[in-house]
């Protein structure tokens, strides 16, 4: 092997380390922007929370200024149907949570395969933390 033949295989393995770190860098930003997403939504999901107990706490609350049975036949039981339609909506969002959480570990998992044998432990690692997180979210 002459010394030009091994600085254009170095010049080679250069040009692969960019180009792999170059995709490992476009996995992350992909991974960082669906993280804002996540937390975006999971901000929502917690509004959601508070409009229902605070909708809750409303319907619980009796009011004297209610002439006849109006509030107790009318109002309360249309309390109800908005209420189970908060959980609904709160439920949809918990889908759609675990959905770009495992999205955004499906991305990061692809940078972490770009570090060799290391990567596939840490890929592991945090697949095992996203099925943890999306049990609790």
């Amino acid at each position: 092997m002459s010394l030009a033949s091994l600085q254009a295989s170095l010049n080679n393995k250069r040009a692969q380390l960019q180009q792999k770190n170059a995709e490992k860098q476009d996995y992350l930003d992909t991974a960082a922007h669906i993280k804002k997403l996540y937390d975006r939504m999971k901000a929502d999901k917690q509004t959601m929370k508070d409009h229902k107990a605070n909708l809750k706490t409303f319907s619980k609350e009796n009011y004297t200024e209610f002439k006849g049975n109006l509030f107790q036949n009318i109002y309360k039981p249309k309390l109800t149907d908005v209420l189970s339609g908060y959980d609904d909506v709160i439920s949809r969002i918990d889908y759609n949570l675990d959905g770009l959480n495992n999205m955004r570990t499906k991305y990061e998992n692809k940078a972490s395969s770009c570090n060799g044998p290391i990567g596939i432990l840490t890929s592991g690692i945090n697949l095992l933390v996203t099925q943890i997180q999306n049990w609790t979210n």
